[in-house]
């Protein structure tokens, strides 16, 4: 599993590389009781009272009593690594759900900067386009023959001198 896991992002690399160490160290110590395995497997079983077979029984209780002893420690060292994962997990979780929120939130404010920018264009054109219409009316009114009909001179530049011209323009047919 850990090496499936190896590309993992190299702020994480700590973590897993923490978690190879104490696998290791398990591995070892686990290794390191077939002797005593052996030697408690090769004794007479430990509840029989044969006389003949009594320096293998004191050797296997032994090797007995430091299996367990050995149990222990592995037992606490995988406890240890056990709780090390899941803080881990956990602090990952966390991480990623708080991630999740605050991307939401982005999510949230940025769609609403969106709409207000879309907003306050479409109130810039409006604006800008109002002249324009004023323009098209007066050039709908001469059409009609009402040629003393003028459009007002003002707004941006350009629409101001398109009027101007305009005008000028109805004077003249006028």
């Amino acid at each position: 599993t850990l090496d499936e896991v190896a590309h993992v992002p190299s702020r994480h690399a700590r973590r897993l590389e923490r978690t190879r160490e104490d696998v290791t160290r398990l591995s070892t110590s686990a290794e390191a009781q077939a002797a005593r395995y052996g030697r408690l497997l090769a004794a007479p079983p430990l509840d029989s009272a044969t006389g003949a077979a009594d320096a293998r029984r004191t050797e296997a209780l032994a090797a007995l009593a430091e299996l367990k002893t050995e149990e222990r420690a592995i037992s606490v060292t995988a406890s240890n690594l056990a709780e090390y994962q899941e803080r881990a997990v956990t602090s990952t979780a966390r991480n990623l759900e708080f991630n999740e929120a605050r991307l939401r939130l982005y999510t949230i404010v940025l769609g609403i900067i969106a709409v207000t920018v879309g907003l306050l264009i479409t109130v810039w054109v409006t604006l800008t386009l109002r002249p324009l219409r004023r323009l098209a009316e007066g050039a709908r009114r001469i059409g009609a023959g009402a040629l003393e009909a003028r459009v007002e001179e003002r707004g941006p530049a350009e629409v101001a001198d398109l009027a101007r011209e305009f005008n000028a323009m109805g004077r003249a047919v006028e």
